[in-house]
């Protein structure tokens, strides 16, 4: 299975890029994270994929995440999607894939660590962990805000399929430094990398996964 995921950065994105990117990448399922319903439903328009989530981006436009997939794979592993509630400040979704062997891909998005929100950040993290830990058939896929090197990311047990496959790092995009972009898997890593698309300071990772 092949995932995708990009933070759009408010919703500011070139969305034409990010269609051409998922046209080129061919992704089974997509997560868009700082995303709002218009963009949405524009990236599905240009590539065909469905969107199983409605994206609501918040007062502040941050909340908002979005899961899509192509119609193959949805007709494949009778996916459907839902949003787990209760582990992060912002929506996090969950698609679904009972034919898959009960799999399920879940789109993440961290609260940032800045200012008063650091303390929200860390606790993001440990629930996020816990959430993960106990999970059979699970993969994870986007802003963690958090490198492989931050003490309560490395409490995830899961295997860190763009770690193994692309070390560049997602951010900032112009000039990135840092890896804050990540898909994990309970499964196997096959292949991975990342991408760059105009209108937002993340670049997008991807990785073809096993559950």
């Amino acid at each position: 299975t092949r995932v995708f995921a990009l933070n759009t950065y408010f919703a500011g994105a070139d969305d034409g890029q990010v269609a051409q990117v998922i046209n080129e990448l061919r992704p089974d399922i997509v997560f868009l994270s700082e995303t709002n319903p218009e963009e949405v439903a524009t990236v599905a328009r240009g590539t065909g994929m469905i969107a199983l989530t409605k994206a609501d981006p918040g007062p502040e436009g941050a909340d908002g995440v979005a899961a899509l997939v192509t119609p193959q794979f949805g007709k494949e592993s009778g996916a459907f999607g839902e949003m787990v509630t209760g582990v992060t400040r912002f929506q996090m979704p969950r698609v679904y894939a009972p034919l898959r062997h009960n799999s399920q891909f879940v789109g993440i998005h961290n609260v940032a660590p800045v200012g008063s929100d650091r303390s929200a950040w860390v606790d993001g993290l440990s629930r996020l962990t816990e959430w993960s830990n106990d999970k059979k058939k699970l993969v994870v896929a986007g802003d963690f805000n958090a490198t492989r090197g931050h003490p309560g990311f490395r409490e995830f047990a899961l295997t860190s399929c763009t770690g193994h496959f692309s070390q560049t790092p997602t951010w900032p995009s112009s000039t990135p430094v840092i890896r804050l972009d990540h898909i994990l898997t309970t499964g196997q890593c096959l292949d991975g990398g990342t991408v760059k698309v105009s209108g937002t300071d993340h670049r997008g990772v991807w990785a073809d996964v096993t559950t």
